[in-house]
């Protein structure tokens, strides 16, 4: 993101905050169903060197982590007067057009795969891509899937704000190769 927003020559001073889902399924809650909370931890763009931004990364996630035991807390509460539906419509942003929108400036998320080879009708199953969503005024969305031993990525994008997403893609590649790099010593 950070090597996107320099191109554009739109990196803000301040870091630019994902909208991402956390979840919170527990065993007492059964097989079935999302227990998702909204996380919002920001991606460090305004941080040059790589670990250091990777750093500033984790600590902001922890820090989302930690907030989010209240949400998980309210997420079970009854639904009038505080429930979850009436939080949504009551402290939702609005658009110009009345829509809500929820906050962030991208989409990141990590949706669970199989952690063991998948086949069907006798073929083994090479990826599991995801196809993700944009929604609510966001230009970009990444989301990764585990599949097996392999992690795939699938990326979605406004085209009147990222025109090549492949470009984008690239660039996705490149930051991964510094930091497998940086791993790697």
């Amino acid at each position: 993101m950070r090597a996107l927003l320099i191109e554009m020559g739109a990196l803000p001073e301040q870091p630019i905050v994902t909208n991402s889902a956390r979840s919170y399924r527990r065993p007492e809650h059964g097989l079935f169903g999302n227990r998702i909370v909204a996380i919002h931890p920001h991606v460090a763009t305004n941080v040059t060197d790589p670990l250091d931004r990777l750093r500033a990364i984790r600590a902001s996630m922890a820090l989302e982590r930690r907030r989010t035991a209240f949400d998980e807390a309210l997420l079970n509460a009854p639904e009038v007067p505080f429930g979850p539906a009436t939080r949504r419509r009551r402290f939702a942003g609005r658009r110009s057009t009345g829509a809500n929108v929820l906050p962030g400036n991208i989409s990141v998320s990590n949706v669970p795969g199989p952690a063991h080879v998948l086949h069907y009708a006798g073929l083994r199953q090479r990826s599991n891509h995801p196809a993700p969503l944009l929604g609510s005024g966001r230009a970009i969305n990444f989301t990764a899937r585990r599949n097996a031993d392999s992690f795939d990525v699938g990326v979605m994008v406004d085209p009147t704000k990222v025109a090549d997403v492949h470009h984008l893609a690239g660039l996705f590649r490149a930051a991964y190769a510094t930091y497998q790099e940086l791993a790697a010593r």
